[in-house]
């Protein structure tokens, strides 16, 4: 039972081999040596099994004797491969153990490497209890591993299973049933999060929250693979209705589907709460199935990706058929229409404001009778048989200069739930050279020259009635714009024509009206990147009852425009405003501070948040004023909004201090439609912490300041302009910094150089689509702050657009190497420094060169974990830091080296100055250095100890956060502590690592 639970543990394992307590041997095991078959008895001596029985142990004088199991299987084991195995001893003698060892043969000095030891093996003669399941898991791929014994007796292999977590394992099932709809929303699912987590071999579900975050883990399966090339938001795909992902508005494009992690939460003012949930979301394109009659099944595989490891999401849309329509098809064909009734209608709309939607009701009590249809066919058919005229573009390709000419014909307005954009066109005479604007707007894309929209069509009780609102900025005062729709039983049609009226906002003269009341509502909040709002209340009651009205006769509420005048320009797109830190209404951009937003009126219910960015840099507390006023005839009351934005609280004054640099490189090849997410570099957060004492750092980048005589200053900035935050988009322009860098700043989305986001470890690079080609390179740098010590840490992150990612090659590590070395045993020279001469055998193999070879390699000594980039020559001093890394601060040398290439060897002169070592809490201290040959790095950890004060904790300074667990001889025998030549030491986290002791 114990084999079969740890077995089911591991999510969608397949069984490579499996032994369990026979006589016979499995495909996959075959016995060495003095490696038999037997049956032993267990279960305090009462039962007895078979098994097989390692008789000896596998070295005879240090040199392996063939006493042992060889495992293999077709194509090797590989890392991450799952070892469970249980075993006993039989012995009369309780002073006597056994235990498994795993090695596999390599190019060491001992021609071998001990993987694991199992702990000691239960004594089957005196203990009832099953044999023991051991796991572990490989750490390395593997052509084959042997299994043998450690201890004093007879080893006895009970049962051996060998498992694979396969990707693609996990596999779920989403089916969602909606009617054709008018919204883009048709449903959700949720899954096992519990499973999703296992399947993926995450830790939690804050590790599968990271995943979903960092875009790009999210992919859809196709004929070719699997593509992360979002076409809708992040973890999104709009597709046609074969499931092949196509943009958003493409023809064809007709639903979507995505996978979106939620976090739990709660409202403090209801008591409610919510769990966290990983699920799906389709949805469909708005109205696209309101002629599609017939059942339409819609179906997806997207699959979540962590490493090798997979979960699919096989997702289905069943969307109704749409009511059959009950009226001919309408002509499209506008020459061919017959207009019979005539009707019209005006929008009033104000400049400045926000894609208003209001809603217009045009009286048509006698349309049916004059088309010849019944009432009810209008109201079920109505956006069906609406159309509008569309205009024909054509582009010159030798001027690019664009004919927009009347296309004659009629269509659905569908870029819209049942409506349509309407906008401006101009033509352009060939002729004369001329370029004429048209009076009338014809149906438009979302976007420039784009005036007004009509939505939501409909007919009830006589009306025709839709929903409108306008292209903030496009329609000036006093334009005469309007359209027209067409609304048709086959060719007999009714003419509606849409006239838009443009003024000015209404302006009230504060000294011509009467205060009647003022109070104060006071907000506090922390600096937030991501416009996240605070709730408050006014108290409309006290409003009313000094105005003399009810909240039904207040329609709009007002603010102070930077004249001084009272307003309604809403700029804020509920019908609240931006406010400038004067507290004076501002348009959305860099002079806005801060928005209200508009909740209920009648309640008093508003919002309140930042301008994204505004306040990122602030040193001490912001406050700011602003006001909403509530206006009825001649008397207006005033509610001041006091906004306090927190600044970061920091003990005393902080000096910044750069403790560690390193460079991040990317590729990525340029795309004239992806936005390249999943493109991503790691950040070893051990490191970071290591150095600045956090993990939860303050990312800053440079922000370039031109002042008006050309000079350029440069200040650290935290405007995220990229999402998700924290994030930056780069410009292009490349400004001289004062260390004399060439670098980008952060220019905020546009045109763009790249950008990238930050989430637990992982930068995620993005791209504009189109707007880079191969061959562009691009700096910037990257600071990771201790905003509460001044320590940071700066990251110079260097991206080249490519044809193909990998050409150029990047430096490589391809193995390394654990050494310690005795101080007070070590050679020394005149000067007082100990000489280490690297062992080079491993380095050698790793590189695949003869050690005369060498003398072609250049040495680094890394600044970060993985930095091979500052590669110094033979014979140079450098310093160190006391985590063991290249430094150039005074402040942090913990000791000084040199390096010298003599006889073929590599030499390290190493002079330590933190006190000789002779105290117990400086047992050890650690210089890591690297070989580079053909863009490819070899790694040494040297710690130098003193003997008195070698310990387990002395061994482990060479890591970061591991320490050594057990020390092993070469023969696998357990030791308390190292012994003279080579050690085996296993660390805490698994790993296992050669030590010369010398």
């Amino acid at each position: 039972m114990i084999a079969l639970f740890v077995v089911a543990m591991v999510a969608n394992a397949k069984v490579l081999v499996s032994y369990e307590h026979t006589a016979t041997a499995p495909e996959g095991i075959t016995l060495g040596g003095t490696t038999v078959f037997k049956s032993v008895k267990i279960h305090t001596n009462t039962d007895a099994v078979d098994c097989i029985q390692l008789a000896n142990g596998y070295t005879t004088e240090s040199q392996l004797n063939g006493n042992n199991i060889e495992v293999a299987v077709e194509g090797g084991f590989k890392a991450g491969d799952v070892v469970s195995i249980a075993g006993f001893f039989n012995n009369a003698e309780d002073t006597k153990n056994s235990q498994f060892v795993i090695y596999v043969l390599d190019s060491s000095d001992a021609g071998y490497s001990v993987l694991w030891t199992s702990e000691k093996l239960i004594n089957g003669r005196l203990v009832a209890d099953d044999p023991r399941v051991d796991t572990y898991t490989l750490e390395q791929d593997c052509e084959k591993f042997y299994i043998a014994r450690s201890g004093n007796t007879g080893t006895n292999l009970y049962s051996l299973n060998v498992t694979r977590v396969e990707a693609g394992g996990g596999k779920y099932e989403a089916s969602i049933t909606s009617d054709p709809e008018e919204i883009y929303y048709s449903g959700y699912q949720a899954f096992d999060m519990a499973k999703v987590i296992e399947d993926l071999g995450l830790a939690d579900e804050a590790a599968l929250q990271a995943l979903v975050a960092a875009g790009g883990n999210v992919y859809i399966k196709t004929a070719d693979g699997l593509s992360n090339s979002y076409t809708g938001n992040t973890n999104e795909f709009w597709m046609n209705a074969n499931g092949i992902a196509q943009g958003y508005g493409d023809e064809g494009s007709c639903w979507y589907a995505g996978l979106y992690y939620d976090e739990a939460g709660s409202n403090a003012e209801t008591g409610e709460s919510w769990p966290a949930e990983f699920y799906c979301k389709v949805g469909q394109m708005p109205g696209y199935f309101k002629k599609v009659y017939t059942a339409s099944t819609l179906n997806v595989v997207l699959v979540l990706k962590n490493g090798s490891l997979e979960a699919e999401f096989d997702i289905t849309l069943n969307v109704n058929p749409a009511p059959e329509p009950t009226l001919p098809a309408p002509e499209t064909d506008l020459s061919k229409v017959n207009v019979v009734k005539e009707y019209s209608t005006t929008l009033d709309f104000t400049t400045g404001k926000e894609y208003e939607n209001n809603t217009i009701t045009v009286d048509m009590a006698d349309l049916a009778e004059a088309l010849g249809v019944t009432a009810e066919d209008l109201a079920s058919n109505i956006q069906d048989i609406t159309l509008t005229e569309k205009m024909n573009s054509v582009t010159n390709e030798e001027t690019q200069e664009t004919t927009n000419t009347p296309s004659g014909t009629l269509d659905t307005p569908a870029n819209l739930a049942g409506g349509s954009w309407f906008g401006r066109y101009s033509n352009y005479d060939e002729a004369t050279g001329e370029t004429v604007t048209y009076t009338q707007s014809y149906s438009h894309a979302w976007g420039a020259n784009a005036t007004f929209y009509v939505q939501n069509i409909a007919f009830a009780d006589g009306s025709f009635s839709f929903t409108t609102g306008q292209y903030k900025n496009t329609m000036a005062a006093g334009a005469k714009d309007f359209a027209v729709l067409y609304i048709l039983n086959g060719d007999k049609a009714a003419k509606l024509t849409i006239n838009v009226n443009v003024t000015d906002p209404e302006t009230i003269d504060p000294t011509a009206m009467v205060k009647v009341g003022e109070s104060t509502v006071s907000i506090t909040a922390n600096i937030d990147d991501s416009y996240v709002t605070k709730a408050f209340t006014v108290d409309m009651e006290a409003i009313c009852a000094a105005l003399g009205c009810s909240a039904s006769d207040i329609a709009d509420v007002f603010a102070y425009a930077q004249d001084g005048s009272i307003s309604d320009n809403h700029t804020e797109s509920t019908g609240g405003y931006y406010y400038n830190e004067d507290g004076k209404i501002e348009s959305w951009g860099n002079n806005a501070a801060f928005f209200i937003a508009k909740g209920s009126l009648s309640n008093g219910e508003y919002s309140i948040g930042q301008m994204k960015g505004h306040y990122t840099t602030i040193t001490e507390d912001k406050t700011c004023t602003a006001q909403l006023i509530f206006q009825y005839g001649q008397n207006f009351y005033v509610v001041n909004v006091e906004y306090t934005v927190k600044a970061p609280q920091q003990g005393g004054e902080v000096e910044y201090t750069c403790v560690g640099s390193n460079l991040m490189k990317m590729q990525i090849v340029p795309s004239e439609s992806d936005w390249a997410w999943g493109t991503t570099a790691s950040i070893d957060l051990n490191w970071v912490k290591d150095l600045i004492g956090t993990e939860e750092f303050t990312l800053y980048t440079d922000k370039a300041t031109t002042a008006e005589d050309g000079t350029v200053s440069f200040a650290w900035a935290k405007n995220y302009t990229c999402d998700p935050a924290p994030g930056f988009w780069y410009g292009t322009t490349e400004y001289t910094n004062p260390e004399g860098q060439v670098v980008v700043d952060n220019a905020g989305w546009g045109t763009n150089s790249f950008g990238i986001s930050y989430a637990n470890g992982i930068v995620t690079f993005y791209q504009y689509p189109s707007q880079r080609a191969v061959g562009d390179n691009y700096t910037a740098n990257l600071y990771l702050v201790n905003e509460e010590t001044g320590d940071y840490i700066k990251y110079v992150v260097k991206v080249k657009y490519v044809s193909e990612v990998g050409e150029d090659g990047d430096i490589a590590q391809v193995g390394s190497e654990s050494l310690l070395v005795n101080f007070d045993t070590a050679e020394t020279d005149a000067d007082g420094l100990t000489t280490v001469t690297l062992p080079l055998d491993d380095a050698c193999a790793a590189f695949g060169i003869d050690p005369e070879e060498l003398e072609a390699a250049q040495v680094t000594v890394p600044d970060s974990p993985g930095s091979y980039n500052t590669v110094q020559n033979f014979e140079e001093e450098f310093t160190l830091a006391e985590n063991g890394y290249y430094t150039q601060s005074e402040e942090k040398i913990a000791s000084t080296a040199s390096l010298y290439l003599e006889d073929g060897k590599v030499v390290l002169k190493y002079d330590d100055i933190i006190g000789k070592l002779d105290t117990e809490e400086a047992a050890a201290s650690v210089v890591r250095i690297a070989l580079v040959v053909g863009g490819q790095a070899y790694l040494y950890e040297v710690t130098m100890g003193n003997t008195a004060y070698i310990t387990e904790t002395a061994i482990s300074s060479a890591s970061t956060s591991a320490t050594a667990a057990s020390i092993y001889s070469i023969s696998g025998a357990k030791m308390n502590t190292l012994q003279k030549g080579i050690n085996i030491v296993k660390m805490s986290d698994g790993s296992v690592r050669k030590v010369i002791n010398k």
